[in-house]
C-alpha cells in the first residue's frame, strides 16, 4: 500500500507543474517528492527480495577486499568504509538511498522539462527495482546518468570519474561507454524503427546472442558472475515478449513520432532515441536469458524517465498535460500492481520502515 500512496502524493504534488506561473511552487513541490523517496527507501527495515542479503553481508564484514568478490570493489569500499567506522547497517543503507536517489533526482531536474511525469516514471520503473531492492545497479545508473549529464556540457573529466565509478559499483554499466557514440548515430527514425523490428523478428524465431556474449566476456569476474547465473533456473531462464516490453516500444515510437513536436536539442534526441532503442535491441537479442535480457540494457531502457517528459512538450495546453499526467499515474498505478501481485509479491508486502517502527512502540 505504501508505493500506491507514494505514487498518489507524487501525482498531487506535480499536478500544478505545468503551469509557468507556479514554477516556485513546483520547487518546493519536488523537494517535497524526492524526500519522500528517499524515506521510504533509505529508511526500510524490509520489504525487498535483496535487503536482507545485503544485511547479513554487512553485518558478517571483512575488512579483506577481494577482485575475486561477488561484490564490484566499489560497493565492498563504499560498505567497508561505514562498517570501520562502527556505523549501523541502517544508517549505511539510508546514506546509499540519499546518494543514488540524490544523484538521479539531480539529473532528472536538470535535464527534463516536467520533473513530475519523470519522477513517476522512475517511482514505478528503475526506482521501485533498483533504489528498493537492487541498489548496487541502482547507484551504478546514478553515476551513468551524471556521466551522461556532464557529457553533454562538454566536460569529460568529470564524465570519465563518473563511468569509471559506476562500473566499480556494478559491471553491467560498462556498456553505457556506448553513450560516447549515441550523440553521432544519425540514423533516421524509420531506420531505427526497422532495426528494432527485425530484432523483434530474431526474438520471436527464438534466435539468440547470449551463447556468443559467454564466449568473449572480457573480465573474468564478469564471466564467473554469469556462470553463476546461469546455474540458476530463477536468472536463466526466457524473458519472453513482456507487456512492459511491448509498452517500451510503444515508447519509442510514439517519441519518434513526436520528434519534430517536442522542444528538445538534436543530441540530446539522438542520444535518448539510441539509447533506448539499444536498450530494447538487448532486451531482444538476449531474451533467452533473462538475467542478461533485464540488466544489461537496463541503463538505456530508464531512458523512459528522460522521454516521456520531453513528449509532454508535444502538448500546447495545460490541461492537455496534466490529462496525459493523469494517465501517465495510472500506467504507474497499473506497474506497481504488477510488481505487488506478481511472483515474488509477498516479499515486496512485508515492506516495514524505521519510522513507522517507531510510531508503533
Amino acid at each position: 500500500m505504501v508505493y500506491y500512496i507514494l505514487s498518489f502524493l507524487i501525482f498531487v504534488l506535480g499536478l500544478s507543474s505545468f503551469s509557468e506561473k507556479n514554477k516556485k511552487d513546483t520547487s518546493i513541490a519536488y523537494i517535497i517528492a524526492v524526500s519522500l523517496l528517499v524515506l521510504i527507501a533509505g529508511l526500510k527495515t524490509q520489504g525487498s527480495t535483496d535487503y536482507l542479503s545485503y544485511k547479513n553481508v554487512y553485518e558478517t564484514f571483512s575488512t579483506n577486499v577481494s577482485f575475486e568478490s561477488s561484490y564490484e570493489i566499489g560497493f565492498q569500499l563504499f560498505q567497508n568504509t561505514f562498517r570501520i567506522l562502527g556505523l549501523g547497517f541502517l544508517f549505511f543503507y539510508f546514506v546509499f538511498a540519499c546518494v543514488s536517489i540524490g544523484v538521479k533526482t539531480y539529473v532528472i531536474k536538470k535535464m527534463v522539462p516536467y520533473v513530475f511525469p519523470a519522477l513517476m516514471i522512475y517511482l514505478c520503473g528503475l526506482y521501485f527495482e533498483r533504489d528498493n531492492d537492487g541498489i548496487r545497479q541502482g547507484i551504478s545508473i546514478a553515476f551513468c546518468y551524471i556521466g551522461m549529464y556532464y557529457m553533454l556540457r562538454d566536460k569529460k573529466v568529470k564524465m570519465i570519474i563518473s563511468y569509471l565509478l559506476a562500473i566499480s559499483f556494478h559491471y553491467s554499466s560498462a556498456v553505457f561507454a556506448i553513450t560516447f557514440v549515441l550523440g553521432k548515430v544519425k540514423l533516421k527514425d524509420r531506420t531505427i524503427a526497422i532495426v528494432v523490428g527485425i530484432f523483434f523478428i530474431l526474438c520471436a524465431v527464438h534466435l539468440s546472442f547470449s551463447n556468443i556474449l559467454m564466449n568473449y566476456l572480457p573480465s573474468e569476474v564478469a564471466l564467473l558472475k554469469m556462470e553463476q547465473y546461469s546455474n540458476s533456473e530463477d536468472y536463466s531462464v526466457a524473458m519472453g515478449i513482456t507487456v512492459g516490453l511491448i509498452f517500451r516500444m510503444i515508447i519509442l515510437l510514439l517519441f519518434m513520432f513526436l520528434h519534430h513536436k517536442m522542444q528538445i536539442s538534436e543530441k540530446l534526441y539522438l542520444i535518448l532515441r539510441n539509447g533506448f532503442a539499444l536498450s530494447i535491441i538487448l532486451s531482444l537479442a538476449f531474451n533467452d536469458f533473462i538475467i542478461l535480457a533485464h540488466r544489461l540494457p537496463y541503463a538505456f531502457r530508464e531512458f523512459q524517465i528522460f522521454i516521456v517528459p520531453y513528449m509532454f512538450t508535444a502538448a500546447r495546453r495545460t490541461d492537455q498535460k496534466q490529462f496525459f499526467y493523469f494517465v501517465l499515474w495510472i500506467y504507474c498505478c497499473v506497474i506497481l500492481y504488477r510488481f505487488l501481485n506478481g511472483d515474488g509479491a509477498a516479499v515486496y508486502n512485508s515492506y516495514s520502515n524505521y519510522i513507522f517502527d517507531l510510531l508503533s512502540m
